[in-house]
């Protein structure tokens, strides 16, 4: 890391890096020495009451976005949880601070390329997006390997039904007592008294639609 220095002029605020002139620790002509009192106070008092103007301060801002940034390391984060995000401003999706995952983006790119009708890809302004809905999934569960090979589209229902089975399954060799079952029959399927409906006749609409339902389902055509 090198010295941070300010260069004020009518153009805003240019940061300069310097690792000849950066000195740390014992090497800091500073280094064990106190600012007296009346020096804290010079410098406190220099500022009091002043204000940047909203020109100085977009310029201020314009002078640390992206690689003019003296912390830039080339548009790539790493996550704490093994994700990789891309600097990318201008992407309709962006989801932190302009970051977008970097396995989206690589699947967008060869979906444009190699299937540009993909049900998965809508067009904005001109340019095809891969939909927040779709879910790329990492083959090999090293979620910073973002090798197109190594990445495989899913709907949210496939990526749920894959991440469930098996051994993936929390309750996987494990059985739910009869009165958890019995909780969870009287949460998603309340009867009786705890029905909504309960002492409500059904519509008659709503009765005949019913029926419908229940033919299919016995023909095995639910989904027509």
């Amino acid at each position: 890391m090198g010295k941070l220095r300010i260069d004020i002029n009518n153009v805003g605020i240019t940061f300069l890096m310097a690792k000849e002139t950066y000195n740390v620790g014992t090497e800091n002509p500073f280094y064990g020495k106190h600012h007296s009192i009346e020096s804290r106070e010079k410098m406190a008092n220099a500022h009091k009451g002043k204000t940047l103007t909203e020109e100085h301060k977009r310029k201020i801002s314009e002078a640390q976005k992206g690689d003019k940034h003296y912390n830039w390391k080339g548009g790539k984060k790493k996550r704490t949880d093994g994700y990789i995000f891309v600097c990318s401003p201008n992407h309709p999706f962006k989801q932190y601070k302009n970051y977008v995952f970097e396995h989206r983006l690589v699947i967008e790119q060869w979906l444009r390329t190699n299937e540009p009708d993909h049900p998965a890809l809508i067009e904005i302004d001109g340019v095809k997006y891969l939909r927040r809905s779709w879910i790329t999934h990492h083959i090999n569960e090293i979620r910073s390997d973002n090798r197109i090979e190594n990445l495989k589209l899913m709907t949210p229902h496939e990526h749920r039904s894959f991440h469930s089975k098996g051994k993936k399954n929390a309750m996987f060799g494990r059985h739910h007592s009869d009165e958890t079952k019995k909780k969870i029959g009287n949460r998603y399927y309340p009867k009786g008294k705890l029905s909504p409906l309960y002492g409500k006749p059904l519509p008659k609409e709503t009765k005949r639609k019913i029926s419908i339902a229940k033919r299919k389902r016995d023909r095995g055509d639910i989904n027509k």
